[in-house]
């Protein structure tokens, strides 16, 4: 997953986590069935969040495919002929389209075969999405005329007398008016005009604000390499010259004001209002996450986000042998509870100790997941899951790791070291509340990178 809204869900109802997981993993399973499965690599998560915001505008009642998108299996599928929801139907063609230009945005700075290679073998899906939108009377020879705009403007860049801040905002409309056009479509697509301009501004001030925090996070980048960035354009800087105090000043101070209109904008949204914390919290924390690493040590610029020095730590940890403990425990609990859920007999009873000895290794690897599944069944596609694979992963890794963890941290090694160095009240030992989600409670803790199960503030 890429994109700047990546989702922290540590402390979100049951509803709250449902609606997320219905358009992440329903948007991935709709690429995947109308467009073939190698789609959905495109998966992001900016696009997964503007599916959130169209879900509230665009009619759809609950159907056998919720079901689908809501399970754990990632190879379980709907079929092509089902009814899925318009929101993902339609951003799931958008993320084709959208993809198609990132491939030529890429393909013109480096020339490297490997986007020749990617464009080909899009051609096919953004064909059908091409097709798709037009159908719903998206102007996409517009959006395409828009984006063209940007090798232009990048070129006439150094010739501008503007404010580094005016020449940013110049260089940063062909992308804002894009995701402008889309998001207000979108909306569109609902028969009623009540939300258009709510979502052309979402789009305006997300554009705007995701290509700002590119243009910070691929600088160094972008210098080595020696490719085109907004920020080196904006001050006229010479090839490899760090930005200074002054410039990431001015650059946070106009990010943080589309953040604050952005949340204004939430707020015109037909949505209840924990959603609207959820979406305000999630882009603040991902701002910290995106721009804490490039603000130098002791910062006293604009704050960006709720913070710039500092993650909410998960402050619950364990040995090897409590979280095992407490894997056996859930895999008990679930166990029994699936059991009620049947006839008591003497062969369900007997089918007892079976179902949990297959339980208690998703209880131990992925035990949020674990207490969310409703059936055996949905349980047992766990193992199916991309996700409890990637915790799997990251769990055996920093097994590997622990040892040397502790050597390093004992050594004092410095902060940027390939191993981490423990923070301030961090204790160490396993995560007691990770399982495999997308937030970032958890990034320092041992058993994984992140986590969606954590009981911290975040």
């Amino acid at each position: 997953m890429f994109g700047l809204m990546k989702s922290c869900q540590c402390n979100l109802s049951i509803a709250a986590r449902s609606h997320r997981r219905l358009n992440y993993c329903g948007l991935c399973k709709t690429l995947g069935t109308v467009y073939g499965s190698q789609t959905r690599l495109l998966l992001n998560n900016d696009t997964v969040f503007m599916a959130e915001l169209l879900s509230s505008v665009l009619p759809h009642t609950s159907s056998a495919t919720d079901q689908i998108f809501s399970s754990f299996n990632c190879l379980n599928l709907p079929h092509i002929d089902s009814e899925l929801p318009l929101h993902l139907r339609y951003m799931a063609a958008s993320s084709i389209l959208l993809a198609e230009e990132k491939i030529n945005d890429h393909l013109v700075d480096s020339g490297n075969h490997v986007w020749r290679i990617a464009r080909k073998m899009m051609s096919g899906p953004v064909r059908s999405a091409s097709e798709q939108m037009q159908s719903w009377g998206f102007p996409l020879d517009e959006m395409r005329l828009i984006l063209e705009e940007q090798l232009r403007r990048e070129q006439n860049a150094p010739h501008l007398t503007s404010s580094p801040r005016e020449i940013l905002m110049y260089l940063a409309l062909p992308t804002a008016a894009a995701t402008s056009m889309i998001c207000r479509h979108g909306a569109g697509l609902s028969g009623s005009d009540t939300y258009l301009e709510t979502f052309e501004s979402i789009g305006k001030n997300f554009g705007t604000l995701a290509y700002l925090v590119d243009a910070v996070e691929d600088y160094t980048k972008d210098a080595r390499k020696g490719e085109f960035n907004a920020l080196q354009a904006a001050w006229k800087m010479e090839q490899g010259e760090t930005l200074d105090e002054d410039k990431l000043t001015t650059v946070v101070f106009v990010i943080n004001q589309l953040r604050q209109s952005l949340e204004q904008d939430f707020t015109g949204l037909p949505i209840a209002a924990e959603l609207i914390n959820v979406y305000s919290n999630r882009l603040r924390i991902n701002l910290d996450r995106k721009l804490g690493a490039y603000l130098p040590s002791g910062w006293q610029g604009v704050p960006v986000g709720t913070s710039t020095t500092e993650k909410p730590l998960c402050t619950v940890h364990s040995t090897f042998g409590s979280r095992w403990n407490q894997a056996k425990a859930l895999a008990q609990e679930t166990a029994d509870n699936f059991q009620t859920q049947g006839a008591d007999t003497a062969i369900s009873r007997s089918y007892h100790p079976i179902v949990l000895a297959s339980i208690l290794p998703f209880a131990f690897v992925v035990p949020h997941q674990t207490s969310m599944a409703a059936s055996y069944r949905e349980c047992m596609s766990l193992g199916m899951n991309l996700m409890t694979l990637g915790a799997l992963l990251s769990l055996i890794v920093a097994f590997i790791l622990s040892p040397f963890r502790s050597v390093a941290y004992a050594i004092g090694l410095p902060d940027g070291s390939i191993l981490k160095k423990k923070r301030d009240g961090e204790s160490g030992g396993w995560c007691d509340c990770c399982g495999s989600c997308d937030c970032f409670c958890c990034d320092s803790c041992d058993c994984c990178s992140s986590c969606d199960c954590c009981s911290c503030d975040c």
